[in-house]
């Protein structure tokens, strides 16, 4: 997770300062990432939809930041995070349903 975060803060950082070759190269290895058998967690239906939603949104970073276009880019980059957000929620929810037993 922690090469993601570090990606995903570059993204960031390119949309601040509309350095879309940045924004291209760390959309991408979000991208790469994402696909890492390391980061296939439990292979829930869910887990499953949010891991393509958020290949989806790396490659709208990517086309973004190819057309130069920073508002396309920047929700892009906010479709991202929340794909990430409902991830990680949805795995603590298993997580804690997997410890308790149910």
């Amino acid at each position: 997770m922690k090469l993601k975060l570090e990606s995903s803060q570059k993204v960031l950082e390119g949309i601040a300062v509309e350095n879309f070759a940045a924004i291209s190269a760390n959309a991408q290895k979000l991208a790469v990432l994402s696909q890492a058998a390391g980061w296939q967690a439990r292979q829930t239906p869910e887990y499953k939809q949010y891991t393509a939603e958020f290949r989806r949104h790396a490659e709208a970073l990517q086309k973004a930041a190819r057309d130069e276009n920073l508002d396309a880019a920047s929700v892009a980059y906010f479709q991202l995070t929340i794909s990430c957000v409902n991830c990680h929620r949805h795995m603590r929810g298993v997580r804690t349903e997997s410890n308790s037993g149910l």
